[in-house]
């Protein structure tokens, strides 16, 4: 059977129906899985006669709510390995980038971030495509009724993030939550010196099953997707993006803080927050602008200049800094 995966602008999660969810939906801890209740029938029948399948719309809700919740700069999710020619693909970065540019800065709370995803990401989605909105949160609304009505006997992920049920001090579902989850934990040290020692493993495993479910027994699944992530932000290497670096256009200054799948996360120094921006059009962008990179010595010298040109002026400050450079070489 086919699974369906989610393309986000971050990196690609996996949709789960295996469990019942409360309230229709949720997501792992690492936000690298959406669970879906299994229950719910998806398909509704609208009242020009087309049916609707509410599925796309459930999961850029609990994306989004997620990506307010999580701490800034956003930490990519685990790459879930798929498979291109049997998996579905559903590709949810058009509907969220906006949003993904504009809640930025701050990590938010369940309230906010429920309430926020669905009046500004989630419902324009549904209205862009061609749906009417109330009856859409209408049919929605009646599943949640009707699936709470029903008993949820069956335990819930071990990684399910418990985030909503904390912000709103839902402590009976919390002490379900919490009677069926285990503590996993990795040990730091153990990544670091499989990545060190093993990085060949990653490309002999992309087109070898067998060797793929050896890593994979040996090391376990966890750390072979935070493997996979290190070497997807390494890939980025060949462009020169690399976390700390310093990037000019004119007098702007820009410093890459995050680089998260193909989604560059750079500070805007003028302006004074994080952007988001995929990787190609942000290249683009700034070849056009004719960006360039700043190095660490260039970055003492515009502190130097900031500092002392009050008291001395330009000229007396740039010969300043130009003979300490002769000298420095």
């Amino acid at each position: 059977m086919s699974n369906i995966v989610i393309k986000t602008p971050f990196s690609y999660v996996r949709l789960d129906f295996s469990y019942e969810i409360p309230y229709l939906a949720g997501y792992s801890k690492d936000g690298s899985v959406i669970y879906i209740d299994r229950r719910l029938n998806p398909h509704l029948l609208l009242s020009d006669g087309r049916t609707m399948n509410i599925i796309l719309y459930i999961v850029i809700h609990e994306f989004f709510e997620k990506f307010l919740e999580s701490p800034k700069p956003f930490k990519c999710p685990p790459d879930y390995l798929f498979d291109e020619n049997n998996d579905t693909i559903i590709d949810i970065t058009e509907y969220v980038m906006d949003g993904i540019q504009k809640y930025a800065n701050k990590q938010y709370s369940y309230p906010f971030s429920h309430e926020t995803s669905t009046g500004k990401v989630e419902r324009p989605a549904v209205i862009e495509d061609g749906y009417i909105w109330d009856e859409y949160q209408t049919y929605a609304l009646s599943e949640v009724k009707r699936l709470i009505k029903l008993d949820r006997a069956e335990p819930l992920p071990k990684d399910y993030d418990d985030t909503p049920e904390r912000d709103t001090h839902d402590y009976y579902l919390l002490k379900k939550i919490h009677e069926h989850q285990k503590i996993d934990c990795i040990n730091p040290k153990r990544i670091k010196s499989i990545s060190m020692h093993k990085p060949h493993i990653l490309i002999q495993a992309e087109n070898n099953p067998i060797i793929l479910n050896q890593i994979i027994d040996e090391i376990g699944p966890r750390i072979y997707q935070m493997m996979k992530l290190t070497a997807s932000i390494k890939a980025l290497d060949r462009y020169n993006l690399r976390v700390g670096r310093l990037f000019g256009i004119g007098k702007d200054r820009y410093k890459v803080v995050e680089l998260c799948g193909n989604v560059v996360v750079y500070k805007d120094f003028q302006k004074d927050k994080l952007i988001y921006e995929p990787v190609n059009e942000l290249l683009k962008k700034w070849n056009l602008q004719g960006a360039y990179e700043i190095s660490t010595v260039d970055a003492i010298i515009e502190k130097i200049k900031s500092w002392l040109t009050p008291f001395l002026g330009a000229v007396l400050v740039a010969a300043l800094i130009n003979w300490l450079v002769r000298k420095l070489k």
